[in-house]
């Protein structure tokens, strides 16, 4: 005879909300928050600011800095490629970043005050160099092309899965459509959307 179904159930509901009180409690106790230990991993942690768990990865946390008032929500994963005590990526104040973003910084990304990153996005101030790649080589092992830094001026928004490549500028208060991939400038209060980006009218104000 099998068991009490009953009982399974009874017991399934206990250890679902034993184990959804323990996960919640350790996302808690993870969020990096202004004057905790893992704040001083970074170079600058601004009062009010919070980095939520989980998070993917984060790499070099000494060469970021976060101004005032920065969210950045769950699944974040952050790769300084910069020597020590050099910030390569800069979060201006009341910068807001969705779930499962990614940043890639070499040559720097600076995000002006008040910029808004939706989920799912990738910023990347460097790209494969690819008119280096030689016959026979496989094209992922070609290297990163140094340049200037990427920026994404105050007040703009990046919407959800969009992709952000090289030394590009990103206006003020410009917007970028969903699922866009960026590869060159867009002038401020600008709305480009689709792939590769282009200019679409900019809602009225």
């Amino acid at each position: 005879m099998g068991g009490d179904p009953l009982r399974g159930r009874r017991a399934r509901a206990l250890l679902q909300r034993g184990f959804s009180r323990l996960e919640a409690l350790q996302n808690d106790m993870l969020e990096i928050r202004a004057g905790d230990p893992l704040a001083r991993a970074f170079a600058e942690f601004g009062e009010g600011s919070r980095v939520a768990s989980p998070r993917v990865a984060l790499i070099n946390p000494a060469s970021v800095a976060l101004g005032r008032n920065v969210e950045i929500r769950s699944h974040l994963c952050i790769e300084a490629l910069a020597p020590p005590n050099k910030v390569v990526l800069r979060f201006g104040d009341g910068v807001v970043v969705g779930h499962y973003v990614r940043f890639v910084a070499l040559n720097g990304i600076d995000l002006g005050r008040d910029c808004g990153i939706g989920h799912g996005v990738t910023v990347a101030d460097s790209i494969h160099d690819w008119p280096r790649i030689f016959e026979g080589e496989p094209p992922a092992q070609t290297p990163i092309r140094s340049g200037p830094p990427l920026r994404i001026e105050s007040g703009a928004w990046i919407g959800n899965d969009s992709v952000i490549l090289g030394g590009i500028t990103i206006g003020a208060r410009a917007i970028i459509a969903p699922s866009s991939v960026i590869t060159r400038d867009v002038p401020p209060q600008t709305m480009v959307s689709g792939n590769p980006g282009r200019r679409v009218p900019y809602p009225a104000s």
